[in-house]
């Protein structure tokens, strides 16, 4: 009797795959890079992106920065960004893998000179329009209803196979500041399970209801789903709530570091440089969080990532129930038009933003979050929350370490 032995095959997608997965293994472990898996059929012809951080191997290097040096003596790293391939093949490699990937460097290379370098988070948003509202829905669909759809989900580098990261921390300098501008994008993150931490660098006492308004900031974030011992607040004497005057940011930096250095925090989440209002107390967060992360001197760990949120100018700030009807629109012929060049093998292309768009639920949630600031309700804030952006809108984009 023969004895006969059935052996199963594997599809060419399972065995490019499960070698991606191994590349991705190994690189994490004996190189220490922060990758993540990208690709799918819109991938752009990458695999895997990420960042790799590397120290300078002498005081040479590090003499050449004085700029971080003197800020308490730490070395600077450099971080370099990874693009890659996997490639499952028995056979050598051909010119035409070569080619490929030039190609691929040339598109980073390219967008990285026009000042728009394309980040993990931006990849990573682009992948997940597979399965969000934006790329599901037809754009014959009426605009209004997709107000009720749930808000595409966000996505961040280095942190997990899944993107998401494990703690993140929203640093506002005023209550109420967390539902007026990052309401949209603090509601996504509970919903999807992530541990959101919330801090203010002052009690806005400008008016002598400092007190009060650290009780409202407390029902403010319950309310957004935040528990309580999450949430807290500095009022430091030397950071007060004053709209002509900047904080200083080595301050914002060393609270930043002795926060992170208690709960473990792997993503920032603060306002640009313009501040979205250009207020002097949000922009000192900007640049505090920017030179806290640049001079991060922690051997055993990476620095958390930090996001800021766009500003706008004011003709699109204030466009009420237009702005998130309008912007899936857009986002709905922006994906069309990249999946068409992509399939034209045309480029470079610039990366899609990191936008997290709230649904009718959400806004009306963060309005009540807003309701619970009984000190701030007066006559112009109400227009804010019935006609701003933010309460519908939070475009976010990577900041970059000072590091070469």
């Amino acid at each position: 009797m023969q004895n006969t032995v059935k052996t199963q095959l594997i599809s060419t997608v399972q065995k490019g795959t499960a070698f991606e997965r191994r590349c991705l293994s190994l690189l994490q472990s004996h190189l220490s890079m922060s990758l993540m898996s990208v690709g799918g059929k819109a991938d752009g012809g990458v695999d895997l992106v990420g960042w790799w951080w590397l120290p300078y191997s002498s005081k040479q290097s590090v003499a050449g920065h004085s700029e971080l040096n003197s800020v308490k003596g730490t070395i600077p790293r450099r971080r370099l960004r990874v693009v890659a391939q996997c490639k499952a093949e028995e056979k050598k490699i051909s010119p035409n893998y070569v080619r490929e990937l030039e190609g691929v460097s040339f598109r980073y290379s390219h967008l990285g000179s026009m000042g728009h370098l394309p980040t993990a988070f931006e990849e990573m948003n682009q992948m997940s329009t597979q399965d969000s509202p934006r790329a599901d829905d037809s754009l014959g669909r009426l605009a209004i209803c997709s107000l009720w759809l749930p808000a595409p989900p966000s996505r961040f580098p280095g942190l997990g196979e899944t993107g998401l990261p494990q703690k993140v921390l929203f640093l506002t300098a005023h209550p109420d500041d967390e539902c007026m501008f990052f309401g949209p994008t603090i509601l996504s993150m509970v919903s999807q399970g992530i541990e959101v931490h919330g801090i203010s660098l002052s009690n806005g006492n400008a008016d002598g209801l400092g007190s009060l308004r650290e009780k409202e900031f407390q029902e403010s974030y319950d309310t957004l789903g935040v528990p309580k011992e999450n949430v807290s607040i500095m009022n430091h004497p030397y950071l007060q709530d004053n709209i002509t005057s900047s904080w200083d940011t080595e301050l914002i930096s060393d609270i930043l570091q002795a926060h992170v250095d208690k709960t473990g925090i792997s993503a920032i989440l603060t306002f640009d440089e313009a501040g979205i209002s250009q207020h002097p107390n949000h922009i000192s967060l900007y640049h505090g969080a920017k030179r806290y992360i640049s001079s991060f001197d922690k051997a055993d760990r990476q620095p958390p990532l930090l996001f800021a949120l766009e500003s706008v100018k004011i003709a699109r700030k204030y466009t009420g129930l237009l702005a998130p009807i309008s912007t899936r629109i857009i986002l709905h012929v922006e994906s069309a038009i990249r999946l068409l060049l992509m399939r034209l093998h045309y480029g470079p292309l610039p990366g899609p933003k990191m936008t997290i768009i709230a649904n009718v639920n959400g806004f009306l949630t963060a309005l009540q979050a807003m309701r619970k600031h009984k000190s701030q309700l007066v006559w112009f804030r109400w227009l804010y929350v019935l006609f701003s952006r933010y309460m519908w809108i939070n475009d976010w984009v990577e900041v970059i370490p000072n590091v070469s």
